[in-house]
């Protein structure tokens, strides 16, 4: 989420082709958190003990 954060902040910063979106970050989290989530479900699903 850092990393994703940092690449927004660096559009708006420094190119002058892209812009920084809040709404875009908001989405860049919330697709972290579904991937993980995701995954988190799939490892308990494929590996029970």
């Amino acid at each position: 989420m850092i990393i994703g954060g940092l690449i927004e902040l660096g559009q708006g910063y420094f190119s002058e082709y892209r812009s920084m979106d809040v709404y875009d970050m908001m989405a860049n989290t919330v697709g972290i958190i579904i991937a993980a989530l995701l995954v988190y479900s799939a490892s308990n699903l494929f590996y029970r003990s």
